[in-house]
């Protein structure tokens, strides 16, 4: 997430620093924790368990989960989209770079990317030095400084996220 953010701020020519004041509050999840932690301690009534936090890697990877949530919501799941079509060059063009960058994979893509798990399987130093190689010493130490401090906030949603039961089967 935070090296993502960083390659589509700098691609679409924003300019942001990962050494600003604000740039945890686009780059980390600290902010989705506070978010999530008012609305919980502000429901009341029949509101009161109506906070929920949904994965993305679930959404994303399996493909059951956006029907799963449907039910259990109530949402008529007709109206979820798993494919369309490719955004055509001349719908783009009327958009500054800074939106296109950051589009750019929903609109070349047709349909959900469905990979590699996230959270499964990460060798974070690995991933550490592979920022370091890629943005070079001072903003990958930086990036991994974020990364840590974003874990804990991650595994706090994470574990209040809304899951299926085969993925708590397969943690257990």
């Amino acid at each position: 997430m935070i090296p993502s953010y960083y390659r589509a701020a700098q691609k679409g020519k924003l300019e942001v620093s990962i050494h600003d004041e604000d740039w945890p509050v686009n780059a980390t999840l600290r902010w989705l924790r506070l978010l999530y932690d008012w609305y919980v301690s502000h429901a009341c009534g029949k509101y009161a368990t109506s906070v929920i936090v949904i994965d993305s890697d679930d959404l994303i990877n399996s493909p059951g989960f956006a029907s799963y949530l449907c039910t259990r919501l109530g949402i008529d799941e007709r109206h979820v989209r798993t494919k369309w079509e490719r955004t055509p060059e001349s719908s783009r063009v009327e958009h500054e770079i800074s939106v296109r960058s950051f589009k750019a994979t929903v609109w070349d893509s047709t349909g959900i990317i469905r990979g590699k798990r996230r959270d499964c399987d990460i060798d974070v130093s690995a991933e550490k030095e592979k920022l370091r190689a890629e943005f070079g010493d001072e903003i990958g130490i930086a990036m991994a400084r974020y990364i840590d401090l974003t874990m804990e906030d991650y595994q706090y949603l994470r574990e209040l996220s809304f899951v299926l039961l085969t993925r708590i089967k397969v943690q257990t």
